[in-house]
C-alpha cells in the first residue's frame, strides 16, 4: 500500500483535502508519477516527462561524443536510433504536442546528437542533416505516429476500443458538402483539450491530400507521410 499515491487533476480546486484514507493506510498526495514509463504532472503540462527524457539523452549523446571517433558514420547514426530515437518515440502521442519551449529542449538535443555524430561546430545548421539522413525533428515525430494512428483508425485496424472515437462530417451534418468526407472538429473550451490527439489526429488527417490517406499500404503511407514532413527542411540555409 506504501506505493498507492494519489493526484488531482484540477485547475479549479482551491479547498483540497488533507488526507485521503485506504483503510488504515493515508495515502501521499503527489504532483507527479511515473506511470507505464510516462511521468504525469497534476498540471498535465509534460515538464517532468520531457527533462526525464532530456536527462537520458543528454548522457547517450556523451556516449556517442566518447565514441565518434571509433566508429563508422553508419554506426553512429545506428546509435542514434537506439539510444535517441526510442525515447523520444515512447508515449509521444500524449505527450507531443505539449508546448513548444519543452519540445525545444529535445530539438536541441537532437541537432547537438547530429552535430557530434556528423563531427560539425555547435552552432552550425542542422537541417540538412535532418533531410539528408531522414530524420524528423521531436515535433514532426509527433505528426508522423499521428497520422500512422489516424491512417489505422481510418482503414479500421486499430483495436474495437478505439471504434466510433472520430465522427465523420456526414454523420454530423446531414447536407451535403465537399468536406463531408472529412472528420468533425467538435468545439472545445480549453486549450489543453484542444492540445490532445484526440482532437489533433482528425484536424491532422483533414489537411492531408488524397495522394497521401489512399495510399494502399501502411509502409507506403508512412513513406509519403515523412517525405511530406521532411520537405519543410528544404528551406533551411
Amino acid at each position: 500500500m506504501q506505493k498507492t499515491k494519489y493526484m488531482l487533476f484540477s485547475k479549479s480546486i482551491h479547498n483540497l483535502p488533507l488526507d485521503i484514507a485506504f483503510g488504515d493506510f493515508v495515502l501521499e498526495n503527489v504532483s507527479n508519477i511515473k506511470f507505464l514509463g510516462v511521468t504525469v504532472d497534476n498540471q498535465l503540462s509534460w515538464k517532468f516527462h520531457i527533462n526525464n527524457i532530456c536527462k537520458v539523452i543528454s548522457r547517450n549523446i556523451g556516449i556517442i561524443n566518447r565514441l565518434k571517433f571509433h566508429l563508422p558514420l553508419a554506426s553512429l547514426l545506428m546509435l542514434y536510433s537506439s539510444l535517441i530515437l526510442p525515447y523520444l518515440n515512447y508515449g509521444i502521442l500524449t505527450w507531443g504536442n505539449t508546448h513548444v519551449t519543452l519540445l525545444d529542449k529535445l530539438l536541441l538535443l537532437q541537432k547537438k546528437a547530429l552535430r557530434i555524430i556528423f563531427n560539425m561546430a555547435p552552432r552550425s545548421h542542422t537541417d540538412s542533416l535532418f533531410l539528408d539522413n531522414n530524420i524528423l525533428k521531436i515535433k514532426d515525430l509527433y505528426l508522423f505516429q499521428l497520422g500512422q494512428f489516424m491512417y489505422n483508425y481510418n482503414n479500421n485496424t486499430l483495436p474495437a476500443i478505439f471504434d466510433e472515437m472520430f465522427l465523420k462530417n456526414k454523420l454530423v451534418h446531414k447536407y451535403p458538402t465537399r468536406h463531408s468526407g472529412e472528420y468533425y472538429l467538435p468545439l472545445l473550451r480549453t486549450l489543453l483539450a484542444q492540445n490532445t490527439f484526440i482532437y489533433n489526429g482528425p484536424k491532422f488527417w483533414n489537411t492531408l491530400s488524397d495522394y497521401i490517406k489512399n495510399a494502399t499500404s501502411f509502409n507506403l503511407f508512412k513513406k509519403r507521410i515523412k517525405l511530406l514532413l521532411l520537405q519543410s527542411y528544404k528551406t533551411a540555409s
